[in-house]
């Protein structure tokens, strides 16, 4: 009788599997913002149009290429991504949601109260659109590709070989390559015939020092959020949560958003971060108080490897 045999999976260094994760994110949001510029020339969509094509691209390009090579390169089990069963996702991803509206509401409020912002037109229903689409759209194209890809995948593979606390600085690191995306997006326009703004690190009107400082800074509060409930859901919930807050805050825009809100234009820049700040301080009470703790300097288990293959 013949038996059948699986085919050895490749052994493939952990560091390399992260470095293939960062590109898979840049090259996939690269590609979904070019094809969305592309459907839009081509069919006539508005920005709206645009925008869901793009959202929906990402995810299901950085996603299916993120699925690829865990299972082809790592053969692990999925919450070694940090994505748990449905119960355990909804609930921290409800732990992350709920932190980051109680600090925003902490910190806000308190500025209204001392007089600092005030908020002015509220038109509800324009107000609960504008939330809803925005929400979509950021998790859709950036907070979902984006934590699977990189708090997920990245950071699970680069536990393999590093303490703790050297794969968290290694991944915030790693995230600051995104913006690669951009030239990706440049590459594929100019292919296609189609005029392409020129590829830049920083979106335009940011200061690049202030611009990565907060991505690093972001990218290490999603960080230990993943660390603190051992899923990529309460980083996916932060990110989305945090930049949607963000976007209806420092919108100028009252007849699109369905409200006004008066906020001094160097209050802003400490009101984001205080809220951010106050968001993991609260995850990390509540980690706390149910005994969890991150082992940061804990050294990674050595993989177990065939004796006739090592890691490339």
């Amino acid at each position: 009788m013949t038996h059948l045999t699986t085919p050895a999976r490749p052994q493939v260094h952990p560091y390399i599997r992260a470095l293939l994760g960062t590109l898979a994110i840049a090259l996939t949001l690269g590609l979904a913002i070019a094809l969305g510029e592309w459907s839009r020339v081509q069919f006539g969509l508005d920005i709206a149009g645009q925008q869901a094509v793009q959202a929906v691209l990402a995810a299901a390009l950085t996603l299916g290429a993120i699925l690829f090579l865990h299972v082809r390169l790592d053969g692990s089990p999925r919450a070694a991504l940090g994505l748990p069963p449905f119960p355990a996702a909804l609930r921290t991803a409800l732990w992350g949601m709920g932190a980051t509206l109680a600090a925003a509401l902490v910190v806000f409020g308190s500025a209204a109260l001392l007089g600092g912002i005030a908020a002015t037109a509220v038109d509800a229903g324009r107000l609960f659109a504008f939330i809803l689409s925005t929400a979509l759209t950021i998790f859709l194209f950036e907070a979902l590709p984006e934590e699977v890809a990189l708090r997920g995948y990245v950071y699970h593979n680069l536990t393999r070989r590093l303490r703790r606390w050297v794969a968290a600085l290694s991944t915030t690191l790693l995230f600051l390559l995104v913006p690669l995306a951009s030239w990706v997006q440049m590459w594929i326009l100019t292919a296609l015939g189609i005029a392409s703004p020129p590829a830049q690190w920083v979106p335009a009107g940011e200061e690049p020092l202030s611009y990565f400082t907060f991505l690093f800074s972001f990218g290490i509060v999603l960080l230990i959020a993943r660390e603190l409930t051992g899923s990529v859901w309460t980083s996916i919930a932060i990110h989305t949560t945090f930049l949607t807050i963000n976007r209806l805050v420092l919108a100028d825009d009252a007849l699109h958003t369905g409200w006004g809100l008066e906020v001094p234009g160097g209050l802003t820049g400490i009101l984001l971060p205080a809220y951010l700040s106050l968001t993991i301080i609260i995850l990390y009470v509540v980690a706390e108080w149910r005994g969890k703790t991150i082992a940061w300097n804990s050294v990674p288990a050595q993989e177990q490897v065939p004796a006739s293959q090592s890691p490339v």
